[in-house]
């Protein structure tokens, strides 16, 4: 058995204990299960949308479902973790999220699987805040870019093998097959968090569940949903996206009723305490841009690989699955510079070079040999792994030990929060695009050139990070 974090924890202060790199590959282990899970059904989305029959912005709902209590969540669970044990609340996460994927496999209907993809969410949505706590308190400041760098790889590696499966799986066998693949990963995840994982020797009792938040986490759920639903209305209230002002007036008022009820709450949940820690600001925004862009890519790229290149589900899988080699190769490499130069470069760097590959794309014809598609998406990997580890670098850097949980799962917040945005704009706009137009690529380059605004805008967020 590992030490205990409370033991290894000393290792963030300064001291000369040796951190259990074990402890890592156990932690990547429950984050595999959550990124087998995003990586295979991004490969199935054109399938499941064919079996249902559905349009474009609706099949969005299938990863929007999953991330929207992602992104609700996530801080709850980093802020429980610092009281009540990050393990057992990780152990926990992992559970809940078999269930919902269990439901997702077993359902008869577009609605029922929505529900299911809410179930995996709320448990996933606390894997990976509670999980990068436990690197970084693990690990001293000046090796937590080089660990979350092997963090990152592995998950990276699972993404990559997810996507390669997937495509076989989903042709050969259908849609449904790759829950019972989680499912069977999920086991393995839970067998392995319990042998290497940390275990804190103080836990906090279930009472103190009574100091949360709650009506925090309420009015924050309600000014999201809300949100998501103005940013792609028609499938839920008819109108077309971006018109329900009655959406957009909710979103407002519920949200400035969430920013005084935090202001007046004795244990808010989200402090504005904890963005005055070091870049911790800069970075969760540049983190925040960096998801939309990659949420909006992983939904768009399967339909566009299927819709404008005629691909089935194993080519399509095999030309993900070489995109998230170009991400892994470099994953470490973020890490690595991060330690070495600071988290400015890298992640400016990277998210330059991405907002390039995304005009790369939209200035594509449909006509272009398929290498040609294969270079940009290559391209995008090679920068997107870049800039991860350096923005988790420097979101935590100056984050005292106590309040890991609670600034990790702000962070992560942040990001999920861009990836609903992304993937539920996305489809939004592609469905608008394929309305207005009878090529079918036009709409594809037009939310292309989006995505291409929100890396350009990450990289002037990663270029005003201190160090």
């Amino acid at each position: 058995m590992t030490p205990s974090a409370r033991d290894s924890a000393t290792n963030g202060e300064g001291n000369s204990a040796k951190p259990d790199r074990r402890a890592v590959v156990g932690l990547a282990a429950v984050t595999v299960m959550q990124v087998l899970d995003l990586s295979m059904v991004r490969v199935a989305i054109p399938s499941i949308r064919s079996a249902f029959n559905t349009r474009v912005d609706m099949a969005a709902w299938i990863a929007t479902s999953y991330i929207l209590p992602y992104a609700v969540l996530t801080s709850l669970y980093g802020k429980m973790g610092d009281e009540l044990g990050r393990r057992r609340l990780l152990l926990a996460s992992v559970i809940i999220s078999s269930v919902g994927a269990c439901l997702s496999g077993l359902v008869p209907s577009l609605p029922l699987l929505i529900v299911g993809r809410l179930v995996q969410g709320m448990g996933a949505a606390g894997i990976f805040p509670l999980a990068m706590a436990m690197v970084s308190e693990l690990f001293p400041a000046n090796q937590r870019g080089r660990a979350l760098g092997i963090w990152n790889s592995i998950t990276g590696f699972t993404s990559v093998l997810g996507t390669l499966v997937a495509g076989p799986l989903v042709q050969e066998l259908g849609w449904r097959s790759i829950f019972a693949v989680v499912m069977l990963v999920s086991i393995l995840a839970i067998v392995l968090l319990r042998r290497l994982a940390p275990t804190p020797q103080d836990k906090a009792p279930l009472s103190a569940l009574r100091n949360f938040d709650w009506g925090g986490v309420v009015l924050l759920g309600m000014a999201v949903t809300s949100f998501l639903i103005y940013l792609s209305s028609e499938p839920i209230t008819g109108v077309p996206p971006l018109r329900d002002w009655r959406a957009l007036v909710t979103t407002v008022l519920v949200f400035a009723g969430f920013i005084l009820w935090e202001r007046r709450s004795a244990h808010p949940f989200v402090s504005a305490g904890t963005f005055n820690h070091g870049g911790f600001g800069q970075a969760s925004c540049g983190a925040g841009l960096r998801e939309y862009v990659m949420g909006s890519l992983a939904f768009l790229m399967p339909l566009y690989l299927t819709d404008i290149r005629g691909l089935s589900a194993a080519p399509t899988g095999l030309l993900l699955t070489i995109q998230a080699c170009a991400l892994l190769a470099t994953m470490q490499l973020g890490g690595r510079l991060a330690d070495r130069l600071g988290s400015r470069r890298p992640a400016a760097l990277g998210m330059a070079l991405q907002a390039g590959g995304m005009v790369y794309l939209a200035l594509l014809p449909s006509t272009a040999p398929l290498g040609m598609v294969i270079s940009g998406m290559v391209a995008h990997g090679f920068s997107a792994g870049l800039a991860l580890a350096a923005l988790q670098a420097a979101a935590m850097r100056h984050v005292p030990r106590a309040s890991l949980g609670a600034a990790a799962g702000v962070y992560r917040m942040i990001g999920v929060s861009g990836m609903v945005v992304g993937t539920t704009l996305s489809g939004a706009i592609l469905q608008q695009g394929l309305n207005r137009t009878a090529a079918p690529v036009g709409a594809y380059h037009s939310v292309f050139w989006v995505i291409a605004l929100a890396a350009l805008m990450s990289a002037a967020v990663g270029a005003t990070l201190r160090g």
